[in-house]
């Protein structure tokens, strides 16, 4: 039973043979990312009194890394996405008064997802679950399989704020608001494939 494991997941050695029924494997692993930005930003003064602006942020990216400790065969793609949009609008009422009122929202999101560079079949497979969990026996032999999670997690972040400015003689009056609301949604499929 556990004969097809080693045939599969673990793999032939490349270095140094100890001749105690242990060998070194060396391999070089690489982590190809790819990123995507964007960033742009609006000021338009509208008129003397009235000024706006825009600004809008973001940043998707991909990684593929190598699981520490877990063999040449498991890696985990991870994704990133983060978003953030600014509006703002200052009117000013008199030299001596001004509103500002903004806008905000952010979005901060990852996900991982363990991935196998084998294509392990189903029917050795510890679980009827999408993805092969992970063999460890300690003090013998490394880990194969991926030890790591699925995972996602969201979070969004939108904010209003106002503020308004007098200035009068000496005296200057600030009055206003700040509204946040947070939401964060998490995921994870902790030893979902099995161990």
């Amino acid at each position: 039973t556990v004969q097809p494991y080693l045939d599969l997941l673990y793999p032939i050695p490349t270095g140094h043979d100890f001749g105690d029924g242990t060998a070194e494997y060396a391999y070089a692993p690489t982590q190809p990312t790819d990123e995507n930005l964007l960033v742009g930003k609006i000021d338009w003064n509208a008129n003397p009194n009235d000024n706006f602006l825009v600004r809008v942020s973001s940043d998707r990216a991909n990684n593929q890394v190598w699981v520490d400790g877990a063999g040449p065969d498991s890696t985990d793609i991870t994704r990133t996405d983060t978003r953030y949009v600014t509006s703002q609008w200052r009117r000013l009422f008199t030299a001596r008064v001004l509103n500002g009122l903004r806008f905000a929202s952010n979005r901060t999101g990852r996900d991982i997802t363990p991935t196998s560079l084998v294509d392990v079949p189903r029917n050795l497979y510890f679980a009827n679950e999408p993805y092969f969990g992970y063999i460890e026996v300690p003090g013998l032999m490394a880990s194969v399989g991926n030890p790591d999670d699925a995972a996602s997690y969201v979070q969004n972040l939108y904010e209003v704020s106002d503020t308004f400015t007098a200035n009068f003689g000496k005296h200057t009056w600030r009055a206003g608001f700040n509204y946040q609301r947070y939401h964060f949604d998490g995921f994870s499929e902790s030893r979902r494939g099995g161990a």
